[in-house]
């Protein structure tokens, strides 16, 4: 579902990717990344605006930069239109 996809693109952006020399937030290991998904499972905004604040609090004023740097590594297209005409729909 569209609702668990997106929960694991931002637990991801927590955690990163080691194996892909992915950087997440300092600190934030899988329990904790799932503990954060449970609590705003329901609401894709709350998830999106806790995962900003955390980057916030990591990057300081580069926050944004390294916030979306992420994002589009880790982002996997979800639908025909995004690979036929290579523009992601992004996660914002």
């Amino acid at each position: 579902s569209r609702q668990y996809a997106d929960s694991r693109f931002f637990w991801q952006m927590l955690v990163g990717d080691k194996t892909d020399n992915i950087p997440g937030i300092r600190g934030i290991g899988e329990k904790r990344a799932d503990a954060m998904v449970d609590r705003c499972r329901a609401d894709v905004d709350a998830m999106r605006h806790e995962v900003q604040e955390m980057y916030a609090k990591q990057y300081g004023d580069g926050w944004e930069a390294a916030y979306n740097e992420v994002g589009r590594l880790l982002w996997i297209a979800r639908y025909r239109e995004e690979i036929d005409e290579g523009s992601p729909l992004l996660w914002s």
